[in-house]
């Protein structure tokens, strides 16, 4: 799955711990700068198998490609891009399959709103599998967090809601229950320069206050 001296990272792992999803810049039969590759196991004992890159449509010749993530049921998947077809700088795209084991159609752009001029990075579905939250910035300065909604029409949220920190926002993630949101950020009173953190439900009558992880 690693290469020496090349770029691996974005992972994501299912809900069941044995599909592996990955951006990489060294792997078998690439054809982007950085392509989106997979790698299954058996069991959560089982080694993990040759990854497989997920070839055309989703990996495209000279583009970037990062941050996959599944759905739940398995059958849409969201990945950065700087693909053609955006709004600029790196977007959100949505690629579907009829079942766990057939490959992925077309990838469609999540469209304006989801998606802007600056950089759209690291999607994760919620269980609902209509709700995505997913990093904004704009590559130098800052990042910021967002919740987009898909409605039964399959447009999604016009204007994707900001979540409630006042810090820069990466790879934001929530729990399965709905109530724990947890994110990466450089907020004052960490250990460091990026530090883990979470915010858990409360009552309407009380903040949500980041605790440190």
């Amino acid at each position: 799955l690693n290469s020496v001296g090349k770029d691996c990272g974005g992972a994501f792992l299912s809900g069941d711990g044995l599909t592996l999803l990955y951006r990489s810049q060294a792997g078998p039969n690439q054809r982007g700068w950085a392509d989106i590759y997979q790698s299954r196991r058996r069991t959560r004992n089982s080694p993990w198998e040759p990854p497989v890159n997920l070839g055309p449509p989703v990996n495209s010749v000279g583009t970037y490609g990062t941050n996959p993530c599944l759905s739940p049921d398995g059958l849409t998947l969201l990945f950065a891009s700087d693909r053609p077809g955006g709004a600029g700088g790196k977007d959100l795209w949505r690629a579907r399959r009829k079942s766990p084991d057939a490959p992925f159609e077309n990838p469609e752009n999540l469209g304006r709103g989801v998606n802007t001029e600056l950089i759209e990075i690291a999607p994760r579905f919620t269980a609902d599998q209509r709700t995505i939250l997913f990093s904004r910035g704009d590559g130098k300065t800052w990042t910021k967090g967002y919740v987009a909604v898909e409605d039964a029409s399959g447009q999604w949220t016009a204007r994707p809601i900001e979540l409630p920190v006042k810090g820069d926002v990466h790879n934001p993630v929530l729990s399965p229950d709905g109530r724990t949101l947890y994110f990466s950020s450089g907020l004052s009173g960490g250990q460091g320069d990026i530090d883990f953190w979470q915010i858990r439900r409360v009552p309407k009558a009380g903040p949500a206050t980041p605790a440190r992880r």
